[in-house]
């Protein structure tokens, strides 16, 4: 029980207790090793080109149209290892996502 004593909270500035309510949580995570970086590029372009999987739709909202259907598509290793390169341990892996979504399929 902290009563009677100081918190470890009390110690923090006010600021940044004001920006603590607008979060529901914070996870810490350790920077990716070489080989998760390169499993977690395998697995964003997976997602990413399942996209295509689904037979194309030209009919409907611009938002719901594919022209490209029936299709699947494969990243080479030399594309993967240079999305895992992107790879920033203060950004976590939103570099790496970023390069995976220039390859969206829209060739």
């Amino acid at each position: 029980s902290l009563v009677g004593s100081k918190s470890e909270f009390d110690l923090v500035h006010k600021h940044v207790k004001a920006l603590c309510r607008r979060f529901d949580a914070i996870v810490l995570f350790l920077p990716f090793i070489r080989q998760k970086r390169k499993v977690f590029v395998d697995t964003a372009l997976i997602e990413r080109f399942s996209l295509h999987w689904e037979p194309c739709i030209l009919d409907g909202s611009e938002e719901k149209r594919s022209f490209f259907g029936n299709l699947h598509l494969h990243s080479t290793k030399s594309f993967a290892s240079y999305a895992a390169a992107s790879y920033d341990p203060m950004q976590g892996a939103s570099g790496m996502l970023s390069v995976v979504q220039q390859a969206d399929g829209e060739f």
